[in-house]
C-alpha cells in the first residue's frame, strides 16, 4: 500500500512538472502522409500487466496510465505524430513526454531519452530503450496521457477511426474483394424503405452488419421520419442519393 502510493505520487509529480513547462518554440504540425504508419501500435510489444484505473480523487492511489511488460534497453516507439516537450530525469525516473497537434501529453517511463526537446517526432519513431526504475514495481513501461490535469486513457489513441467517404472519391481497395454494390437489406423489412440508419444517441433505428470495406448504397432520406432510409434505386453521390463507404482509417 505504502509503495503503491509512493508510485501515485512520483506520477502526480511528473505530470504536475511537464504541465508547467513552457510551450516549445517549434509548432506541432502533423508530418508528411508518407511518414505516418496506417496502424497505430503500442510504444512497446509487451503485453498489458496493468490497465488503466484513475482514482476518484486526484491524491489516491490508483492507475493513471498503461504499464507494459518490457526489457531493459528495448526501444520505445511514440505512438503519435508530435513534438517532444520534455527528455531527462524527474524523481530517479527518466521521462519523455510527447505533445500531440491537439495539445494532450503522452508520457513515457522508465526511458533513457534518445530524442532531445524541440525535435519532430512520427508515428513509430524510437524515442529511447526503456530504462530501470520508478514507477513500475517490476520491469515494464509507463504508458500515460494527459490533457491540462484530466489523466485520459492512452489506449484510446491506438483505435483507428471510421471515415464516411462519398461513393465517387471512394479508393481503390486493397482487400481484393468486390465492394458491395447494392443496397444492404435489413432483416424483417421489405419494399422501398426496408429499415432506417439512426444515431444510436436517438434510440432508434435498427441495426445490421457491414463488413470493413463494403459500400453501402442508396442512403437516402425521405421527409417522413427522422433518420435515413435504404432504397433500390440508383446511387446518384451528393444528388439527394448518396453512396457512402465504411472503411476503417
Amino acid at each position: 500500500m505504502r509503495r503503491s502510493a509512493c508510485i501515485s505520487l512520483l506520477i502526480i509529480v511528473v505530470g504536475t512538472c511537464l504541465l508547467v513547462l513552457p510551450a516549445p518554440s517549434r509548432s506541432v504540425a502533423a508530418p508528411p502522409a508518407r511518414s505516418v504508419t496506417n496502424r497505430p501500435t503500442p510504444p512497446v510489444p509487451g503485453p498489458v500487466i496493468k490497465g488503466f484505473a484513475p482514482p476518484v480523487e486526484r491524491w489516491l492511489p490508483g492507475s493513471r496510465g498503461i504499464e507494459f511488460a518490457a526489457t531493459v534497453g528495448e526501444p520505445v516507439t511514440t505512438v503519435t505524430a508530435g513534438v517532444v516537450v520534455f527528455a531527462g530525469q524527474v524523481a530517479g525516473a527518466g521521462v519523455v513526454s510527447v505533445m500531440l497537434p491537439d495539445g494532450r501529453r503522452t508520457t513515457h517511463m522508465p526511458v533513457v531519452p534518445s530524442v532531445a526537446v524541440g525535435q519532430v517526432v512520427v508515428p513509430g519513431q524510437v524515442i529511447g530503450v526503456v530504462g530501470m526504475g520508478p514507477p513500475c514495481t517490476r520491469i515494464c513501461l509507463h504508458w500515460g496521457l494527459k490533457k491540462g490535469d484530466e489523466y485520459q486513457n492512452p489506449m484510446t489513441l491506438l483505435q483507428r477511426q471510421v471515415r464516411l467517404l462519398p461513393l465517387k472519391d471512394r479508393p481503390h481497395s486493397t482487400s481484393g474483394r468486390r465492394p458491395l454494390m447494392r443496397p444492404v437489406t435489413l432483416p424483417g423489412s421489405s419494399g422501398k424503405r426496408p429499415g432506417s440508419v439512426m444515431p444510436p444517441w436517438r434510440g432508434a433505428g435498427k441495426e445490421f452488419a457491414a463488413a470493413v470495406d463494403d459500400v453501402i448504397a442508396d442512403v437516402i432520406s425521405d421527409g417522413s421520419s427522422a433518420g435515413m432510409g435504404l432504397t433500390k434505386s440508383g446511387t446518384q453521390p451528393f444528388c439527394g442519393d448518396v453512396g457512402v463507404n465504411l472503411r476503417s482509417g
